[in-house]
């Protein structure tokens, strides 16, 4: 079973907890959506489908319904589609080895150690 498919039984189930946690989330998309509309005077159609089956529809405006294909197919509408991939993080493979950093430089006993080895150095007095 997958995850989705775990969290589709247990929101089924009646998990009290995460039904809140879906609404409070879904409560909150509506109201930013609602913003935009208010800020930028952009109308937005929102259709979810929930795991059980329930489907919620928001409009900003509930006179004017959402295009069809066909009304952006007739007037030649400028199309942007967008999905859930668009929006995945990018992955990193944490396995990536990478150089390690240098190791530090050996000094000769003849030449002077810089001045912050002299700190380590037991002839020197602190």
């Amino acid at each position: 079973m997958t995850k989705v498919e775990k969290k589709t039984e247990s929101y089924k189930k009646g998990d009290r907890t995460q039904q809140e946690k879906i609404r409070k989330r879904r409560h909150n998309l509506f109201k930013r959506i609602k913003e935009f509309q208010d800020r930028y005077e952009i109308e937005t159609w929102v259709t979810m489908r929930m795991p059980t089956g329930r489907i919620y529809m928001f409009s900003t405006n509930p006179d004017e319904h959402a295009p069809t294909e066909e009304e952006i197919r007739e007037k030649k509408l400028p199309v942007v589609h967008k999905t859930s991939a668009d929006y995945a993080p990018q992955s990193h493979d944490p396995f990536v080895l990478r150089d390690p950093p240098p190791l530090p430089r050996q000094h000769d006993k003849n030449s002077p150690a810089p001045s912050s080895d002299n700190l380590f150095n037991s002839t020197n007095p602190l």
